[in-house]
């Protein structure tokens, strides 16, 4: 009886250790296509992943991402806008089998955040732009609906701890501008990314897609602060999205017009169209 037993309690184990040896050998697989995926809904782009290596210990999954590079946007040549060398994280294995995965702390070292400006066109503004359209587009948090909002292809739910990154450098390329030609490169000291008001667009915990959207745009932020001493000032609205209609419209218009008195604005309306034509071609517009 006791060996039977033993039988049958060897053979539920052995059945178990190859469910879960089939669950590591998925989870690379299926980690491509998620982080590929969410970075397309967060932010219009693609993202690759070079390789992912897994762990186990008790009830928790070590998994590393290596390589992990969100890509520019059509037109851009050389190297990707944001490159994370390594991506290392410990999630536990009880709450892959609920709708949000419980990760207690997430690392990432080597990050390179590239910022191409030549003349109008710019790598980083479509992605701020997807940014602001998606906080845009969230319902309020008390929508009846618990789905609303939130896009299958941003990823699973993350109850995400703490996210500190580490090793972070900036390269700023700057052309097209006139005789402007700035390339500068930057380090930017370690630092825990705050998460307490990262949610999504139902109000829940929040996606992958959110997660990367909010690094992105963070990163993005402290990049500036680190690099606007380079820039000139009357150009750093470029680089924090602002297309060149409306640089040309604001900084012309609003500064210079709203300074004449009201009776002279309209006779000089059409000269301060050609001006802005002319700046628009300074600014490479196209």
């Amino acid at each position: 009886m006791k060996s039977r037993l033993f039988k049958i309690l060897a053979g539920i184990l052995l059945f178990l250790l190859c469910l879960l040896g089939l669950a590591l050998s998925v989870v690379p697989g299926k980690a491509h296509t998620l982080l590929r995926e969410s970075s397309e809904t967060a932010l219009g782009v693609p993202a690759t992943l070079g390789s992912m290596d897994t762990s186990l210990s008790g009830s928790q999954l070590g998994l590393e991402f290596v390589d992990f590079d969100i890509h520019n946007p059509a037109g851009f040549e050389g190297a990707h806008l944001l490159h994370l060398g390594s991506v290392v994280c410990t999630l536990r294995l009880t709450s892959l089998l609920t709708g949000t995965v419980a990760v207690d702390d997430l690392v990432v070292e080597n990050l390179r955040l590239r910022i191409v400006q030549d003349g109008s066109r710019s790598n980083m503004a479509p992605l701020l732009k997807k940014i602001a359209q998606g906080l845009q587009g969230s319902p309020p948090a008390d929508t009846e609906d618990p789905g609303a909002g939130t896009d299958p292809g941003a990823g699973p739910r993350l109850a995400l701890k703490s996210l500190t990154l580490r090793g972070v450098g900036v390269d700023l390329e700057l052309t097209g501008l006139g005789d402007l030609n700035v390339r500068e490169s930057a380090t930017l000291p370690d630092w825990t990314l705050p998460l307490d008001g990262v949610r999504a667009a139902d109000g829940g915990d929040p996606t992958l897609g959110d997660i990367l959207a909010h690094l992105l745009d963070q990163l993005h932020a402290r990049a500036l602060g680190a690099i606007e001493g380079v820039v000139p000032k009357e150009l750093l609205p470029l680089l924090r999205g602002v297309s060149t209609e409306e640089l040309i419209r604001d900084g012309l218009e609003r500064e210079f017009l709203d300074a004449l008195a009201p009776d002279a604005v309209d006779g000089l309306k059409g000269a301060g169209a050609k001006a802005a034509q002319k700046l628009k071609g300074l600014l490479g517009d196209r």
